[in-house]
């Protein structure tokens, strides 16, 4: 007996068949299993049976799921899924003879042709995909989903012995699909776009099908009806959610209403469109008992803000008609299967809370939002629930201060803080790392939140600087001056028998500071732009990027006005350029010593972000900042910097070069066996990342004892022995590799003792190569071992869990 891989469920590379907790299988179970309360026969029915069987299977259920397939088969006897998915676990059970006897009903269908069978097949693989999805949240799991129902639609297109009604439920669950892609779409303006057209194109196919003549005999049934009501519901979503709707942490900002798709017009949803509660409105005529309408109806009206984050009126009786709509759907189901209706009047009585600052909505929204996570955990639950229990322990009348005596609700906080962090894995949430070190400044463990506001920094988009950038660097000048301070001499250099460590200390701060501003400055490209103001005449000569060329072309078939990444960049750039007058203004001290230490470093790229900062800052003409004493510390400062902190200056161009990481290594290694958990190995290019990134990520945040040879290696030792040395006593070696990298010879030199040692002493996954830029050049030394790509996103979890690994 041959295997028809093409079929059947558990021929798919589904979320459910990983190893998954026994919760969240039951958790999904549930969920899926209550859509056949609203769609109890027909094509979706049959999908969601045949996906309830496979999540069965995979909880250690066989007998519920062979249940399932049977009652697929009962009303579709040539389901090709159920089919299949009987077979397989017949032989699970080594059931052979029934495994055969099922595998021949199989092929006799496929012998057939049946061409209305195998499109539905595929419908239903796309169906599995877009339930499967929840467990891993990410854009390529949601492109396969989308194009396998696609698949399926131009497959049935040409068939005229089918029924229109299982085309018409397919295109229904397309529309899903598109719905969580452009949920997944907002870092890309081009996508973003593309998906809504596709779903107003595909809603507006389904409601005009469903006036259809064809249709008059199935319109009145229970599917049917709510097919009708959640597709404007869904219409009403993508309206409300337009894609150049602008936001921030709190919802709805601003909609340019000015701007009419090409598609609006076409489909001739102009009124909708402008007003998404028609829709709304328009699902609940056709079924106001429909569960997913009035949760989706309530969380349009608690997100639209008709008042500016004013406590009106009006805002109370929109909040209050959200919570008759979610009210409404949770009387119908108030079972773990109704766990998003749940999480939503949590989240309606925050916001009334944040409007009208009552205590006692505060307390409800905690209350139901733990009973949604006592249904289903997840990253969003916690961090909503850490941020209520911070809420609770402010100081009244403060938005800022905690109240330490309440230690029970910043206990609370800080556990679900960290909860929600681990719970992330690769999702780019930065309004949660955000959200947490904001939580750990007001608690003064400001080293900490700053670890939280880089990495919210290091995965926002370019062209949304404002939050990240602004907590971060107010975090690092508010720590400056207050070790600025502590030294001996405030702002001036301290006497030359005194402890040099306070001032190391200083020094090493503002050398990390100056880090992470070249670091925002590359992200939101600010200087990039203003040489293109400069020089535009010679910018207007260069040749066209292609891939701009053809973002440009894609966005004017589409009909929406074209807006350039540089325009976007050019957005960040003023509110980069807005945040650094505000620190020059409030900062006068740090500010004045950051500008003063880029005016030391004589490269004409630090000279630039100098004369930024100047134009931005205040501090040159008062008198609160002695600027010329600065300065002229600073040129002295050299010589001694290089005699106590490792800093020396290059003899080719002056400039300062930090040869130290802001924090002492830990005292021992978390492994048991060797002295280090890890050795770096870097081009020079790549110091300053290595130092401020990587070294106090892994020391400072998840307790390793990492080896660097500018810190971990002795002043008249032998350097090859030196490095060998380090080698043999780490439990990993970490290879930074960027196009520099092989024509460093250190680098090379370190990277074959380190494959040597690998090799003689048999030591597996001793070798971690990270990869900072794209490029092939590293082809031919790890063409064997699995580099870990942090290029776009650097995934610090999975780098913890390679040092580990044993």
């Amino acid at each position: 007996m041959e295997d028809h891989t093409d079929f059947g469920h558990f021929s798919l590379s589904l979320n459910a068949s990983q190893v998954q907790s026994e919760a969240t299988l039951s958790h999904t179970i549930a969920k899926v299993k209550s859509l056949l309360d609203d769609y109890v026969d027909g094509f979706s029915a049959n999908a969601i049976r045949n996906l309830v069987g496979v999540f069965y299977f995979y909880n250690k259920a066989p007998e519920e799921s062979l249940k399932f397939f049977q009652d697929v088969l009962h009303n579709d006897t040539e389901n090709l899924n159920a089919l299949a998915n009987q077979v397989f676990v017949y032989k699970r059970l080594f059931r052979t003879r029934k495994a055969e006897e099922t595998y021949r009903k199989l092929e006799e269908i496929l012998s057939s042709k049946n061409g209305v069978a195998a499109a539905v097949q595929k419908a239903e693989c796309g169906f599995a995909y877009l339930f499967d999805c929840y467990m891993n949240n990410v854009r390529p799991r949601w492109d396969r989903c989308s194009s396998i129902f696609e698949e399926a639609l131009n497959e049935l297109e040409p068939l005229k012995d089918m029924k229109k009604r299982i085309k018409l439920e397919i295109k229904f669950w397309t529309m899903q699909s598109y719905q969580k892609r452009y949920d997944t779409d907002v870092r890309d303006q081009i996508k973003h776009q593309e998906t809504f057209n596709k779903a107003v194109k595909i809603i507006n196919q389904i409601t005009e099908e469903l006036g259809t003549d064809e249709m008059k005999d199935c319109r009145n049934t229970k599917t049917v009806i709510n097919v009708a009501a959640v597709s404007q519901a869904y219409l009403g979503t993508f309206f409300f959610k337009k894609p150049d709707t602008k936001w921030n942490e709190r919802g709805l900002t601003e909609v340019d209403e000015t701007k009419i798709p090409p598609v609006i017009e076409d489909t001739g949803r102009t009124e909708e469109f402008k007003d998404p509660r028609i829709c709304f409105k328009k699902a609940l005529e056709e079924n106001p008992n429909n569960r997913e309408v009035r949760i989706r109806y309530a969380n349009y009206l608690r997100d639209i803000r008709m008042e500016k984050e004013e406590a009106t009126e009006n805002n109370r009786k929109r909040l209050d008609e959200a919570l008759e709509h979610v009210n409404h759907s949770l009387s119908l189901d108030d079972s773990e299967s109704n766990w998003f209706g749940r999480f939503t009047k949590a989240s309606i009585y925050f916001s009334k809370y944040q409007l009208f600052k009552s205590k006692n909505d505060l307390e409800t929204a905690i209350s139901d939002w733990e009973i949604a996570d006592s249904f289903h955990h997840t990253s969003r639950i916690y961090s909503q629930l850490a941020n209520a229990y911070r809420l609770m322990a402010l100081k009244d009348g403060s938005d800022t201060e905690l109240e330490l005596d309440k230690d029970e609700y910043i206990t609370k906080a800080c556990v679900y803080f960290w909860k929600s962090v681990q719970m992330l894995g690769t999702q780019k949430r930065p309004e949660i790392h955000r959200c947490y070190g904001r939580f750990l400044r007001d608690l003064g463990d400001k080293r900490e939140a700053i670890e939280c506001f880089k990495r919210a920094m290091e995965i926002d988009t370019a062209h949304k600087p404002t939050k990240s950038f602004e907590h971060l660097f107010e975090t690092f000048l508010q720590m400056y001056e207050e070790d600025v301070r502590n030294l001996p001499n405030g702002i001036t250099e301290s006497d030359e028998g005194s402890d040099h460590r306070v001032e190391l200390r200083v020094d090493r701060l503002l050398f990390e500071i100056a880090f992470w501003f070249r670091f925002a400055i590359k992200k939101y490209k600010v200087l990039v732009l203003n040489e293109k103001d400069e020089h535009s005449e010679a910018f207007k000569l260069q040749k066209p990027d292609q891939k701009f060329t053809r973002s440009y072309s894609v966005q004017t078939d589409m009909g929406i006005v074209p807006e350039t990444s540089d325009m976007k960049a050019k957005e960040a750039a003023n509110l980069f350029e807005k945040h650094t007058r505000r620190f020059s203004d409030e900062y006068k001290t740090a500010m004045a010593h950051l500008c003063a230490y880029f005016e030391s470093v004589t490269g004409s790229y630090s000279d630039r972000i100098s004369k930024m900062i100047q134009q931005s800052a205040s501090f040159k003409s008062t008198e609160d900042v002695e600027w010329n004493k600065i300065m002229e510390s600073w040129t002295r400062r050299r010589s001694k910097l290089s005699q106590h902190s490792g800093i020396a200056s290059c003899p080719a161009c002056g400039n300062l070069t930090n040869k130290l990481s802001y924090s002492e290594p830990p005292e021992r290694a978390r492994n048991e066996i060797y002295t280090y958990d890890f050795y770096v190995v870097y081009p020079e290019n790549q110091r300053e990342w290595v130092l401020y990134s990587l070294i106090q990520k892994l020391e400072g945040v998840y307790g390793f004892k990492g080896a660097i040879n500018d810190r971990d290696t002795l002043p008249g030792g032998n350097i090859f022995k030196s490095i060998s040395h380090l080698i043999e006593n780490c439990h990993r070696v970490l290879v930074v590799l960027t196009r520099e990298f092989y024509q460093d010879r250190w680098c090379m030199h370190s990277l074959d003792l380190a494959e040597s040692h690998s090799y003689t002493n048999k030591r597996d996954n001793f070798i971690i190569p990270i990869l900072l830029e794209s490029t092939d050049l590293s082809a031919d030394r790890f063409s064997t071992i699995i580099c870990l790509d942090g290029v776009e996103y650097f995934d610090w979890d999975k780098l913890v869990r390679s040092i580990n690994q044993r």
